[in-house]
């Protein structure tokens, strides 16, 4: 069985995919709402990507609040 691999992501990771979907950003957030690859994060990273997320017209925190991640 293959391990999956871990990512740390950004909050400029989640800006490019809600502003690109075709982004390799967005290919990434999708791999690891796929399972594909495990996000590890903690509280003070998702905090900063909800508050800054949540102050762009048009970006949505639901669409990106809850990918399949490791804490």
């Amino acid at each position: 069985m293959m391990d999956r691999r871990s990512v740390v992501l950004g909050t400029n990771v989640f800006i490019a995919a809600g502003f690109n979907r075709a982004s390799h950003a967005a290919r990434i957030i999708a791999a690891v709402r796929q399972r594909a690859l495990t996000m590890v994060w903690n509280a003070a990273t998702r905090d900063e990507i909800q508050y800054t997320l949540t102050r762009i017209p048009r970006r949505s925190w639901a669409e990106v609040a809850y990918p399949r991640t490791t804490r």
